[in-house]
């Protein structure tokens, strides 16, 4: 695919790369680039991909949010961002033609997302399924990694489905799905608040920051109707918060 077409969307800043490049493939993993590879340097908690940069021997165009040294880059204003972004395009937009369905919270995404697809295939839908359990196209297992998986296995995903014939997607999106902005710019036609409560404090320190990202799921918009759960307190919070907007249509349950 042309680097122009792989960048569509994306939210470029400068580049020096030529726009016709063939990119052959999407790396995120320094010692995996290959001649003809796109680099997308992204930043951890334990590292950084522009630190690698200059271990990389071969020809390639580098994706990144700090204007390299030397070498042929494109400078954008999100990494992440713009990873989702060029792994949707690599695969053609393929949440196109399916509608999608988010299943957020601490506890219950595995079981009610298996509920609505249980139900959709009862009823004939053709449904992939991706969550902690594995992900299934069909009632197919094709395989398991995270809850959420990057981008690029994400939407490698969506395009087997899409291929398959699949017409809904049920998904568990997981607060570090969301921090990461794994989703890229994919609106959920449906989003399920379960609930909120203490959970991977390790990496979001506080209660606090950790409802931020799970409620900001439906706060930025990338649900077209948000069904949250008013049992719970941030579900509570949440529909309070929603209410009036016309952006996001909204249902309670509990």
């Amino acid at each position: 695919m042309k680097l122009e077409n792989l960048l569509y969307g994306v939210e470029i800043q400068k580049t020096n790369a030529d726009l016709n490049a063939e990119i052959k493939e999407i790396k995120i993993d320094s010692r995996k680039v290959e001649d003809g590879d796109l680099f997308v340097c992204l930043e951890g908690v334990n590292d950084d991909g522009n630190n690698h940069l200059c271990e990389i021997d071969c020809d390639f165009i580098a994706l990144t949010q700090k204007e390299p040294e030397s070498g042929k880059y494109v400078l954008v204003t999100d990494a992440r961002k713009a990873y989702a972004q060029v792994c949707q395009n690599r695969f053609l937009r393929p949440m196109e033609g399916m509608k999608f369905i988010a299943v957020v919270g601490t506890n219950g995404k595995t079981s009610t997302a298996h509920y609505i697809d249980s139900v959709l295939t009862f009823a004939g839908v053709k449904t992939g399924l991706i969550g902690t359990e594995g992900h299934y196209i069909l009632g197919e297992k094709v395989g398991q990694s995270l809850t959420t998986p990057d981008p690029y296995e994400l939407n490698e995903l969506f395009f087997k489905m899409r291929t398959r014939g699949v017409e809904v997607v049920i998904a568990e999106v997981s607060a570090h799905a969301i921090y990461l902005e794994k989703l890229g710019d994919l609106k959920a036609d449906v989003a399920i608040l379960t609930n909120v409560s203490q959970d991977h404090l390790d990496y979001f320190k506080d209660f606090s920051n950790y409802q931020s990202v799970k409620m900001s799921y439906f706060e930025n918009g990338n649900a077209k109707t948000a069904i949250v759960n008013v049992d719970d307190e941030s579900g509570r919070i949440l529909l309070s918060r929603l209410e009036g907007r016309k952006d996001i249509k909204t249902l309670s349950y509990g």
